[in-house]
């Protein structure tokens, strides 16, 4: 029998963004917002990224900002902690 893994609890991708990146929110009288972020790194699997925003205006509009930027194509460096690792086979 195999030991299970370490936990992983802190990460950091670097690759080029594989769709342009955006914003979501939610709704609300203090909507929360987050930048989505699709990478591929140079080697492996890709990533996906969701930076917290929180509910500032202030800082949702900062991010606006920085989007012509995160196009397509650009490379981008992201780093988190307290992961929540994810698959796409629907029964993770």
């Amino acid at each position: 029998m195999n030991p299970r893994p370490a936990p992983v609890d802190a990460v950091r991708v670097t690759g080029a963004l594989t769709h342009d990146a955006h914003i979501t929110t939610s709704t609300g009288t203090q909507p929360h917002a987050w930048l989505m972020l699709d990478l591929q790194p140079a080697q492996g699997l890709p990533y996906r990224a969701r930076v917290d925003l929180g509910d500032d205006a202030m800082d949702h509009m900062a991010a606006e900002g920085m989007l012509p930027q995160l196009r397509r194509g650009a490379n981008v460096s992201v780093g988190g902690s307290a992961l929540q690792l994810r698959t796409d086979h629907g029964a993770a």
